[in-house]
């Protein structure tokens, strides 16, 4: 088990000088991958940072994170524990929502791994739930990513452990004598997941004995296949990236090609190692919303549907002030481009050629109105649609494509001192042309070209 992980580390392009952060919950799979991370650590490996997110949706979810913190400190390793009040769930012990528990444990993980730095986010995913996914994606009517799974490194995310049954796990667990939690939110069919863990895949497995290991396998050949079709760098034109002075746009073209000719351009014979040019692309099979690759020591990647752009650092997008008035018709400039409020008679504007980051808006609604972007604001709360509960916009934003890199600076239309529209994102219902609408307004943003690189000085 301890040299699976050495070597994923080792394909990941991980070493010493690097730092990765490990997702331990306290259960088998997670103080596996701590224990196997330690050991790697003592052959070369990266160093790493505990993270653990106290859900607090039991009564013994303190004492967990205790034990999790206390055994990281007794390793000798840096640990972050996340609060409950910080990254809320909601619900109540025993039947929390799934999808916000999931939301808010990725929002943790990637913010502590934000802050320190990290290579990598580590966690403990496993063959079986490889397995679980693929079923869940193809209930989901997913196309080809889905049914490939999870990766095992995605550039982002590394799973040493996903070719490991569960069954190889206990018996780790057991030689090693490790000390772990076993979750009884685990075992509830109020999740789907553990309905499928629990029930689909038994089930399948009695029909098709070693089904589970084939479904892994599938994904493993898919994800392979998929690895073997070309790759093209997008134009960056009329996408929003992070703003910073020196970015410079990756031409549209072959991959890699075209990203070792732009990268070379910053400063003369620059080489490009496996691992970041396997994260790139990656991230492009993936058609990702927007993710981080560390090229060099000095030049940074963002790769965002599709796009390619080179940073000399790693930047996010800030809050801006003050709003800024915007006329109806007309232009208001924000951070990054500008936001037009095009006026269309007769209805809905479709086929008056509206930009791809553009809303519709009912014209009557807005009469008389003051209207201003901004950014959004903290801990604002919005409803996505019609008839659905209030929810955090910028949770609301991540979960429709919106980077956390640009979420903060990405231009709100604010009437009368509320949040209406989020330019291609998100609209207000009440805000919605109605059939009979006379006159529409045609709101979309417009992002500032980015320039092909140059050498810096």
């Amino acid at each position: 088990m301890q040299d699976r992980v050495h070597a994923a580390l080792a394909t990941a392009g991980l070493g010493p000088d690097d730092l990765i952060v490990a997702a331990v919950s306290g259960g088998p799979d997670s103080m596996t991958l701590l224990d196997c991370l330690v050991a790697a650590r003592r052959r070369g490996g990266p160093a790493v940072h505990v993270a653990h997110l106290n859900h607090g949706l039991r009564a013994e979810a303190a004492q967990v994170a205790e034990a999790v913190v206390r055994h990281a400190r007794d390793a000798g390793l840096p640990v972050t524990a996340g609060a409950p009040r910080d990254y809320p769930v909601g619900g109540t012990e025993g039947s929390p929502s799934e999808d916000a528990a999931r939301r808010a444990r990725w929002t943790f993980l990637r913010d502590v791994a934000r802050r320190v730095g990290a290579a990598r986010l580590a966690t403990g995913h496993t063959r079986n739930d490889q397995a679980e996914t693929v079923i869940m994606n193809l209930a989901r009517g997913s196309g080809l990513r889905g049914l490939a799974g999870m990766r095992a490194d995605d550039g982002e995310i590394l799973r040493p452990l996903l070719a490991v049954s569960r069954r190889e796990i206990a018996a780790y667990v057991q030689a090693r004598q490790l000390v772990v939690d076993r979750d009884p939110l685990n075992e509830t069919p109020r999740f789907r997941r553990n309905r499928i863990r629990h029930e689909a895949l038994p089930l399948l497995d009695d029909i098709y004995p070693g089904a589970v290991n084939a479904i892994a396998r599938s994904a493993e050949v898919l994800a392979g296949e998929i690895d073997g079709l070309p790759l093209y760098v997008q134009s960056a034109d009329g996408r929003r990236m992070p703003l910073h002075p020196e970015r410079a746009a990756v031409p549209e073209g072959l991959f890699p090609a075209t990203l070792v000719a732009a990268v070379r351009a910053l400063g003369g014979r620059r080489q490009l190692r496996a691992a970041p040019l396997g994260a790139v692309a990656r991230a492009l099979r993936e058609d990702t919303h927007g993710r981080w690759v560390d090229l060099t020591a000095d030049t940074h990647a963002f790769v965002r549907d599709g796009a390619v752009v080179l940073y000399p650092e790693r930047v996010r997008d800030a809050t801006w002030r003050p709003p800024v008035s915007l006329p109806v018709p007309g232009e208001a400039r924000v951070p990054g481009g500008s936001v037009v409020a095009e006026l269309i008679e007769g209805g809905s504007p479709r086929g008056h050629g509206v930009a791809a980051d553009g809303s519709e808006l009912d014209h009557e609604q807005l009469r008389g109105r003051t209207l201003t972007l901004r950014a959004p604001a903290p801990h604002e709360r919005v409803r996505p649609a019609r008839g659905e509960d209030m929810r955090d916009l910028a949770r609301l934003l991540r979960s429709r494509g919106v980077a956390a890199d640009i979420a903060p600076g990405i231009p709100v239309l604010d009437v009368d001192g509320a949040a209406v529209c989020v330019p291609g994102v998100w609209r207000d219902h009440g805000f919605a042309p109605r059939p009979d609408a006379r006159t529409v307004v045609a709101l979309h943003a417009r992002w500032d070209a980015i320039r092909p690189p140059k050498a810096r000085a």
